[in-house]
């Protein structure tokens, strides 16, 4: 597993979202702070409102926003729904922009517990 800062080190994404909600537009706040089902603890930060394009390179800690039931099925399609809820952001300087695209889904993941 590659090199990464302790996940109790690293301010949630909700908590980021929380902090940025004032820059957002009023009809999209409540999207982008509402609590999800995972919680994120992203590595290197990507601010899409400050305009610069970031290396294609992402590490984001994950845990489940509360307990999970004991059914295998929900444990082994898990990381896909991570995956498809947070892993594929877009490279551009701005999400805003008409011709950002998201990255491929060539994501690699290590889901080894801690």
């Amino acid at each position: 597993m590659p090199e990464a800062l302790d996940p109790e080190t690293l301010a949630s994404e909700q908590d980021l979202a929380q902090k940025m909600a004032h820059l957002l537009p009023e009809k999209v706040q409540e999207k982008f702070i509402a609590e999800r089902p995972l919680e994120f603890r992203t590595v290197q930060i990507h601010n899409p409102l400050k305009g610069h394009v970031d290396e294609p390179v992402r590490q984001v800690w994950i845990r489940a926003n509360g307990g999970l039931p004991a059914n295998l099925h929900i444990h082994q399609h898990l990381p896909g729904y991570a995956s498809d809820l947070n892993f594929l952001q877009p490279h551009c300087k701005d999400f805003l922009e008409a011709d950002c695209r998201s990255p491929p889904s060539t994501t690699q993941c290590d889901f080894t517990a801690r």
